[in-house]
């Protein structure tokens, strides 16, 4: 490192000098209005926060600030004002998921889901921890359940399959309780179905059996994959922001998932009149 590079003190490094790698962006896109409005004001003489670097060796990968790197890229500006700190990726990406919490552009449901996804990706949280990742992420605990609640729903899918199973070996609540990791109060609530059955006469219960299945996993895919397409935001709104350079990918996606949700909700809808 230059004499000129202080570390967490401010410098200026060409921007080719500086790696940018796509999961060091929690951002789902980068807006093209306000990188606009970066570039205008930069021209115009306005001083922006230093970019939060991380030097590895000769590597600097860039932990935030992809905004004003891109707007300086774009009005052809060689270099821009840097506050270098130490650190591999790892402590780029811990700081990056967390970097607009208090400042730039304020996050979106989009953002949130980007970064929760790569912080669960790189290990730097579990899929299922609210409290973890509201810290890793510096969000409210009701977005950071909002966030994990698939993966909680999943694990207590997965939970309960496990205790009907035992169950069905003939297992006292006792011993599931002990082999599955939770209370016992926990066990007779999910068996709780099968304490109307008589003791002449028990009967597996078909939900659990079901969700078991490879059937039953496929339909549970197949709804939350609906939960999240309903939750984007309203179809105005998205095609109002259309992305261009997603074409060639999303168009055949969307054409392909058209024609096997119209086929599926042909057969319910038909099955349902019967």
């Amino acid at each position: 490192m230059s004499a000129a590079l202080k570390l967490n003190q401010p410098a200026r490094l060409p921007l080719e000098a500086i790696t940018l790698e796509p999961e060091l962006q929690p951002r789902a896109k980068i807006d093209r209005d306000l990188l606009q409005e970066y570039a205008d004001a930069i021209v115009a003489g306005a001083q922006f926060p230093p970019v939060i670097v991380f030097q590895e060796a000769s590597l600097y990968r860039l932990g935030d600030g992809y905004h004003r790197w891109h707007a300086h890229k774009a009005i052809k500006w060689p270099d821009i004002a840097v506050d270098i700190r130490i650190g591999g990726f790892d402590a780029a990406l811990r700081f990056s998921l967390a970097a607009n919490a208090a400042h730039g552009k304020r996050r979106g449901a989009m953002d949130y889901t980007r970064a929760y996804k790569l912080a669960v990706k790189h290990g730097v949280v579990s899929a299922i921890s609210v409290e973890a990742v509201a810290d890793a992420l510096k969000c409210s605990i009701r977005t950071a359940q909002d966030l994990t609640e698939d993966a909680r729903a999943e694990e207590r899918r997965k939970r309960d399959a496990e205790i009907a199973a035992k169950a069905a070996e003939g297992k006292s609540n006792v011993a599931i309780a002990r082999e599955v990791g939770v209370n016992e109060k926990t066990v007779r609530n999910v068996l709780k179905p099968d304490k109307a059955q008589t003791a002449e006469s028990p009967k597996p219960n078909p939900a659990a059996a079901r969700a078991m299945s490879e059937g039953g996993r496929r339909w549970s895919d197949l709804l939350r994959a609906l939960r999240a397409i309903n939750e984007l935001p309203d179809p105005d709104v998205m095609l109002a922001d259309p992305d261009p350079y997603l074409d060639h990918v999303l168009l055949p996606a969307l054409a392909e998932a058209r024609r096997r949700l119209n086929r599926i909700a042909e057969e319910l809808l038909n099955a349902a009149k019967v």
